[in-house]
């Protein structure tokens, strides 16, 4: 079976474009589950102590345990470092959506 994972990034607001520029879709496709899954709690561990250290917000750690990797909270540095480390052996597929706000039809929001 295949498995698909979609999260969204960003605000859909033609109001606020010069905040929200972008409004992003991101769907993974796994193609090697347990792999994928041994490669991310590798690099959990092995990045344990600094990702505690930019978790300044407690938003990653839940009562000194690890609950969540999370973009915002990750510095530069480290989210290339996730990048290059998770992207190697082609685990998964990337697939997305950006939508430019300013160019946003104001008939988007009326039809729910």
């Amino acid at each position: 079976m295949t498995e698909f994972f979609i999260d969204e990034s960003g605000s859909m607001t033609n109001e606020s474009y010069k905040d929200f520029p972008f409004f992003v879709i991101c769907i993974i496709r796994v193609i090697d589950k347990e792999r994928l899954k041994k490669r991310f709690k590798r690099f959990i561990s092995s990045n344990l102590n600094e990702l505690k250290k930019i978790d300044t917000k407690n938003k990653m750690f839940s009562n000194n345990k690890f609950h969540e990797l999370k973009g915002s909270s990750l510095t530069k540095e480290m989210k290339m470092k996730f990048a290059n480390y998770i992207c190697r052996d082609n685990l998964f597929e990337i697939y997305y959506i950006r939508i430019e706000n300013k160019n946003i039809n104001n008939q988007l929001y009326s039809n729910k």
